[in-house]
């Protein structure tokens, strides 16, 4: 039998239908899937929630665990309708990279909302102040603090309650109650969000639906003002009681000299917990290695300053800090 491959038979063999209807088939696979990549529906920066463990900071027991809270906190309300998708990431030293390096090219991609992260200064040193390995242990941390990533937590807040009260979305009553003004919420949902994230022009399509989002919208915009009243009636509390629970970072000029005044960037996790021995211990949940023992101080909870690429849902790390406090302390 002759099955020798010419040229005339390769030519026939291509030009038949079904070679034809094959390439088709496949050009317009290639066809629908850059037009879904391109034209598809994507969540915002804002939509997603991730919670980023640095360097040298563990998780104690299941891995899982950091996962869970997120999902918890969506299943109960805590995150708001708009939290599509929830996801912890970890960021470390990589080959020659450091973890403050690692962590402004995460940032390029706005990938993150808190972070948990050790100060170091747990880590046994030596009288110049160096650890076992020769290095400055509280270092690290101020590498990563000095990247200007992070909202001072005085600030936040102070935009947390401008964005709620100074857009009139809330007022407050001089009897220390207050109103929401849902009419002013859903003029701002119907004229600003709807037109400044192109999912939203594509999710709420009927009335029925921007009917829907716009209650959806009140709910979300009451709790940011909530949660801003629960955390700073917090700091205020434990402040009074001698129990200050934010940590603070000191700028310095270029002598290494102290310059201004210290700067709250964070939440010290530690010292909220400290105080209340019949809450959860912190350290059952997340740790550092302090030599050869493990301990819970030195823990900071940072939030990320991405506010110009999610003006909305910046907010939404309010829920996150009002857990820790519920879960660590009784303030």
């Amino acid at each position: 039998m002759d099955i020798k491959i010419t040229s005339p038979r390769l030519k026939n063999l291509l030009s038949s239908e079904w070679i034809k209807m094959i390439v088709a088939v496949v050009a317009g696979i290639i066809v629908w899937t850059l037009l879904f990549t391109t034209l598809g529906t994507r969540i915002t920066v804002g939509e997603e929630f991730t919670f980023v463990i640095y360097e040298d900071v563990y998780t104690l027991g299941d891995q899982n665990k950091n996962s869970k809270i997120l999902s918890d906190l969506k299943k109960s309300g805590g995150f708001s309708y708009d939290v599509l998708n929830t996801k912890v990431s970890s960021i470390t030293s990589a080959g020659q990279y450091t973890a403050s390096y690692m962590l402004t090219i995460r940032a390029a991609a706005h990938e993150g909302d808190v972070m948990i992260a050790s100060d170091g200064r747990a880590v046994p040193v030596d009288e110049k102040g160096k650890d076992a390995q020769g290095n400055i242990p509280t270092e690290k941390f101020n590498s990563a603090i000095s990247t200007g990533l992070f909202f001072d937590i005085n600030t936040f807040l102070q935009r947390a309650h401008g964005y709620t009260v100074g857009n009139g979305f809330i007022t407050e009553n001089s009897d220390g109650s207050y109103t929401v003004n849902d009419s002013k919420i859903s003029e701002y949902f119907l004229s600003v969000r709807m037109s400044s994230a192109g999912n939203y022009r594509k999710t709420y399509r009927t009335d029925g639906q921007k009917k829907q989002a716009v209650a959806n919208e009140i709910i979300r915009i009451t709790a940011v003002y909530e949660n801003y009243l629960f955390i700073k009636n917090a700091i205020d509390t434990a402040t009074l009681k001698g129990y200050d629970f934010l940590w603070y970072y000191q700028p310095k000029d270029e002598g290494g000299n102290a310059k201004g005044e210290p700067i709250a960037y964070g939440i010290d996790l530690y010292k909220l917990n400290l105080p209340f021995e019949d809450k959860r211990n912190l350290e059952d949940d997340w740790f550092v290695y302090a030599g050869e023992k493990t301990t819970a101080e030195g823990l900071v909870l940072c939030v990320f300053n991405f506010e110009s690429e999610q003006a909305d849902m910046q907010y939404e790390a309010l829920a996150f800090i009002r857990y820790m406090i519920e879960t660590y302390s009784g303030y």
